[in-house]
């Protein structure tokens, strides 16, 4: 009796079964056999497998995805290894690299930006350092990160910088992201307000008006020299403490005029108390009130 023959969609099933397993022992291209219109195959458990052409091509894609996000960011940024060498950099990078090459060692590929940090110059040398430790101890898994932010000034023009350090994956990491950014502007305008601050204290201390600022719990956060002097108060011992337990009288009850003041009511803006000195004696003032608030309405 003659075998019985297997149907022939099970021949043409096993001879491409078996095809595929020729293709993937000799380690040979699909794409190159079908002129590049085959770039994956199915197994016999139905699961895609993709050819090491197809593999190589969505590795460059999501490279070039990656770097262009990178490049698109004002940030400069570098990868480093475990050992503190530079692997990649970003084009924000090595602009900032060429702007500073004579301001010192370059931080090019293949650099070790440890060693760069420990041997900066001395006028650099506290940043520098700290920032290696910092970098070091994201390099350890002993911090998930590390900031910093610090002067880096050219003959022509100050600057700042704020650097953050970030783990890659790996426990330890496997290497580390160091991003610097610059914060000149802020840091300009910083200045620019604390000077601004410091020239409306000098005014208000040479006049004999006190100047007082209050939180929303009617907490000291600001008090001019005159009203130290009006009740011998030290500085220290004034801010941060609650204005009604330190210079109202237990008698005065001051809550339902707060809390109209901070509803910013009309008839809150000016009134009259008693304040008490250090020494328990009493000073009548005429209040002017307003309410601050900040750049979305909160007071």
């Amino acid at each position: 009796m003659n075998p019985r023959k297997s149907p022939p969609w099970r021949d043409a099933n096993e001879e491409v079964a078996a095809l595929i397993k020729k293709l993937h022992e000799t380690d040979q291209r699909l794409e190159e056999l079908t002129a590049g219109e085959v770039d994956s195959v199915a197994c016999r458990d139905g699961r895609t497998l993709l050819l090491r052409r197809a593999q190589d091509q969505l590795r460059y894609r999501e490279t070039a995805k990656q770097a262009a996000i990178l490049n698109a960011l004002p940030a400069h940024i570098a990868l480093l290894d475990t050992q503190g060498l530079i692997l990649s950099v970003n084009k924000s990078w090595r602009r900032f690299v060429r702007a500073n090459a004579t301001q010192g060692p370059g931080y090019e590929i293949g650099r070790n930006y440890l060693e760069i940090c420990d041997a900066a110059p001395a006028d650099d040398s506290s940043a520098a350092h700290q920032v290696a430790e910092g970098i070091r101890s994201v390099l350890g898994g002993w911090v998930k990160r590390f900031s910093i932010e610090y002067p880096c000034h050219l003959p022509t023009e100050q600057r700042w910088l704020s650097l953050m350090v970030t783990p890659l994956a790996g426990d330890p990491p496997n290497g580390v992201v160091v991003m610097h950014l610059n914060i000149t502007e802020q840091q300009l305008a910083k200045d620019d307000l604390r000077e601004s601050e410091r020239r409306f204290s000098e005014m208000l201390d040479n006049v004999e008006l006190i100047s007082l600022m209050l939180d929303r719990e009617a907490r000291i956060t600001y008090c001019n020299d005159y009203l130290l002097r009006l009740t011998g108060w030290r500085r220290e011992e004034v801010i941060g403490r609650d204005w009604v337990e330190l210079f109202i009288p237990p008698e005065i009850d001051m809550t339902d005029h707060y809390s109209a003041l901070l509803a910013n009511r009309p008839d809150a803006w000016h009134h009259e108390n008693d304040i008490l000195t250090r020494s328990g004696e009493r000073r009548r003032i005429r209040w002017n009130n307003s309410v601050l608030r900040s750049g979305v309405g909160d007071v």
